[in-house]
């Protein structure tokens, strides 16, 4: 009887924990927004903003596709991958982060 009494309140505790910590919850928990997605623009060499922001499942199922992005600095469309978009985007951010350090 003792055994079955701790199963059950160990059981009801471990519920409470786990409703309390919100980022385990499934009511709670919400993809992660990430940062903007950034290209290179091939006429100016310059970075400039898709205008997408995603988050991570919506980047995971668009891994493979490609965007048509009206440039905001040449004015011309460009199609990009998404996969090449987001690695080049990751890796300058490190450049920078790495030059000011």
């Amino acid at each position: 009887m003792l055994w079955l009494n701790v199963l059950i309140t160990g059981t009801a505790l471990t519920r409470r924990r786990r409703l309390r910590d919100r980022s385990r919850s499934r009511l709670e928990r919400r993809e992660r927004i990430m940062p903007a997605l950034f290209f290179t623009c091939p006429e100016t060499q310059q970075r400039a903003p898709t205008g997408i922001q995603t988050d991570v499942k919506s980047l995971r199922a668009s891994w493979t596709k490609k965007l048509k992005v009206n440039c905001s600095l040449c004015g011309k469309v460009h199609e990009l991958s998404v996969r090449e978009t987001y690695t080049d985007g990751i890796m300058l951010d490190a450049i920078e982060a790495f030059r000011r350090a």
